[in-house]
C-alpha cells in the first residue's frame, strides 16, 4: 500500500474519515487538514512564527507614522487589539491570491481608495521591516521567502487533497512546487457555485464540466475517475412566523428521521448564525443534542463573577448591586481597593487565583493558559490603570469556548464545519436572507469593482462559495429538512429559489409551541394594595 498523507477540509471531516476507515477494517494513513500541512510543509530559515499577542505588538509599533490616522483605526492599544483583525485579514487575503498591495491603485479606477491604499501599503512595508528586524515571520510575508521541508514532504509517496472550497493562488502554487517532488492528487466537486475553481483548474490543462464529482492527478494533468454528483432529493421545508418556533420543528424532524432507523450519530442540525445554538440548548431537556462550537465562555461562573465585579466597580447602580450579591461579592470587595490604581502583576494574579478556586479543571487549565499569554504583553501594560488592564482582559476571553461535553448523538453544527462531511439526515434552519448567504467582513478597505479588477475574491464569490458548501451537503444527505423565517423584518433566502426548493406550507405555530411549552394551569396574581403614593 502506498504511503499517503490525505489532506481534508475540517477536523470533524478528519474524525469521520478515521471512523469511516474503522468500519472498513483497513490501514489508516496519516490525515491532516490544509493549515495544518502548509504549518509543517512551509519553512523560513533563521526566522520563528509569531504568536497573535506579538503581531499585534509589532503592528501597532508599525503604525506609529502621521498619515496612519486617515484609517480612523485609534492607536491606544486596548482599541487598536480589538481593531487589529481588521487589517491582518485584508493583508493575509493579498498575500494568499498573491497581490502585490502597490500595484492596488492601478485597480481603483477612479481613485476612491487612494488614500486607505497608500496608508496600507506604507504600513504593510514598516511591519515587514519590524519582522525582519526582530527575525520573525508573518504568514503574509510566507509566500517570498518559503522553503519547501522537503524531509517531511519526501515521508509519502503520494499526497491526496479533498478540496471542498477554494484553493488561494497562493496555496495552487506550493501545491504544483510539492508536485515536482510527490505524487499529488485532487479529488474535486464542480457544482455550479465553485465554477472559480473550476475555472482555475481548467486554467492548469485540465476539462472539468459542472454537475461532476473529479479524481484528478496534478503532474500529468489527467482525471483519474469521473463520475455525476448525486442528484438533490425531496425536501421539507417549512415557513415559521417566529424563530424560536424553528426548535420545535428541529425537534420534530430529528423525531421522524430516527423513527425511519435513522442512526442518531448520521444526523446533523445546521445552525447559519451559531449564536442561535444556545437557544436550542435551553430547550434540550432530553439531551439530545452535542455541539460542535461548544459553550460560550461568557456562560461560565468565572466570567460572570469577574464581569459583575468590573460592571459594579464602573457603575453603581441596583442591577449591578444585585447580580453581585447574586455571584458572591468576594472578588468584588478583593478587587475594590486596588482597581482604580496602576497595575500591577500581583494584584491581577491575586485576583484571578481567588476567582478560580471554586472553578473546575477545565476552566482553570484554560484560564491559567490565556494568563500565560497574557504575561507577554506585560511591559506594555505597565502605566495603565487595574480597570483598563481588567477591561483588556476580559474582551480576550468573552470569545473563548468550552468543549461540550456529556451531550447527545445528534450534532449542532455551522456550517464551516459540516465541510467534507456526510450525513444521512440534515436539518438546516435560519434559511433567511440574513443568514444565507451570510455577508463578509473582508470588503472593509475595498470595492468590489477593486477587487474584481484585481483578481481578489469578491462579495459575490464568497456567497457562492457558502452556496457550494450548502448543496454539498444537502446533496450527501438522504433527507433533508429546511425552515425559515418570513415576518416584518424576516424574508425567505433567494437561495431557495436557486436550489428549485418549494418555499413550503405555513406552520400552525400554536401546534408548534406545544411542543417547546407544555400547557399547566394558570397562575392568578393578586396585586398588592398601594399603600402609598409615588411621584414618577
Amino acid at each position: 500500500m502506498q504511503n499517503q498523507l490525505t489532506i481534508l477540509p475540517s477536523s470533524r471531516s478528519i474524525r469521520h474519515r478515521i471512523l469511516a476507515d474503522k468500519e472498513r477494517n483497513t490501514f489508516l494513513n496519516p490525515t491532516i487538514t490544509m493549515g495544518e500541512f502548509l504549518n509543517r510543509l512551509l519553512r523560513v530559515p533563521n526566522a520563528i512564527n509569531l504568536d497573535s499577542d506579538r503581531r499585534n505588538l509589532l503592528l501597532l509599533e508599525a503604525s506609529e507614522f502621521k498619515n496612519f490616522a486617515s484609517l480612523e483605526i485609534e492607536r491606544n492599544f486596548f482599541t487598536f487589539t480589538q481593531n487589529s483583525s481588521y487589517i491582518f485579514r485584508f493583508l493575509e487575503e493579498l498575500s494568499g491570491e498573491e497581490v502585490d498591495i502597490n500595484t492596488l491603485e492601478l485597480s481603483d479606477t477612479y481613485g476612491d481608495y487612494e488614500e486607505h491604499l497608500h496608508v496600507l501599503g506604507e504600513l504593510y512595508k514598516r511591519y515587514e521591516k519590524i519582522c525582519q528586524r526582530e527575525k520573525v515571520i508573518d504568514p503574509i510575508f510566507l509566500k517570498k521567502d518559503y522553503e519547501l521541508n522537503l524531509d517531511y514532504l519526501k515521508r509519502f509517496e503520494k499526497l491526496r487533497l479533498v478540496l471542498e472550497g477554494y484553493l488561494s493562488n497562493f496555496e495552487m502554487s506550493v501545491l504544483l512546487a510539492c508536485s515536482q517532488a510527490v505524487n499529488v492528487e485532487l479529488e474535486f466537486f464542480a457544482t455550479p457555485y465553485n465554477d472559480k475553481m473550476t475555472q482555475k483548474l481548467n486554467d492548469l490543462g485540465f476539462e472539468l464540466h459542472e454537475g461532476h464529482y473529479y479524481h484528478l492527478e496534478i503532474r500529468d494533468r489527467k482525471s483519474l475517475h469521473v463520475r455525476p454528483l448525486q442528484e438533490q432529493k425531496k425536501i421539507t421545508c417549512k415557513q415559521f412566523s417566529e424563530r424560536l418556533e424553528q426548535i420545535a420543528f428541529i425537534k420534530e424532524q430529528v423525531y421522524l428521521m430516527v423513527d425511519s432507523g435513522m442512526d442518531p450519530e448520521k444526523i446533523a442540525v445546521i445552525v447559519p448564525d451559531e449564536n442561535f445554538a444556545s437557544q436550542i440548548r435551553l430547550f434540550d431537556s432530553e439531551s439530545n443534542f452535542n455541539f460542535a462550537m461548544g459553550r460560550a465562555f461568557t456562560q461560565s461562573d468565572f466570567y460572570k463573577k469577574l464581569h459583575a465585579s468590573i460592571q459594579g466597580l464602573d457603575t453603581l447602580s441596583i442591577q449591578n448591586s444585585v447580580r453581585i450579591n447574586r455571584l458572591g461579592s468576594d472578588s468584588f470587595e478583593l478587587l475594590r481597593p486596588f482597581y482604580h490604581e496602576r497595575y500591577t502583576k500581583e494584584n491581577f494574579d491575586l485576583l484571578i487565583d481567588h476567582i478560580l478556586e471554586d472553578e473546575d479543571k477545565n476552566i482553570r487549565e484554560l484560564i491559567v493558559h490565556e494568563c500565560y499569554q497574557f504575561e507577554n504583553l506585560h511591559e506594555h501594560l505597565i502605566g495603565l490603570s487595574m480597570k483598563q488592564v481588567l477591561h483588556i482582559f476580559i474582551e480576550r476571553i468573552r470569545t473563548l469556548t468550552l468543549d461540550d461535553v456529556g451531550g447527545g448523538k445528534i450534532t449542532v453544527m455551522g456550517l464551516l464545519e459540516s465541510r467534507g462531511v456526510s450525513f444521512d439526515g440534515v436539518v438546516i434552519i435560519d434559511f433567511n436572507e440574513a443568514y444565507v448567504p451570510r455577508s463578509s467582513e473582508k470588503d472593509l478597505f475595498l470595492n468590489s469593482a477593486i477587487r474584481q479588477n484585481s483578481g481578489l475574491p469578491t462579495q459575490k464569490d464568497r456567497e457562492a462559495l457558502q452556496k457550494h458548501y450548502y448543496h454539498m451537503l444537502i446533496s450527501r444527505a438522504q433527507a433533508v429538512a429546511i425552515s425559515y423565517v418570513e415576518s416584518d423584518d424576516a424574508i425567505p433566502s433567494r437561495f431557495l429559489t436557486q436550489l428549485g426548493i418549494d418555499k413550503g406550507e405555513v406552520v400552525d405555530s400554536e401546534a408548534y409551541a406545544s411542543l417547546l411549552f407544555k400547557k399547566g394551569s394558570q397562575t392568578t396574581f393578586t396585586c398588592k394594595e398601594i399603600i402609598a403614593p409615588f411621584d414618577f
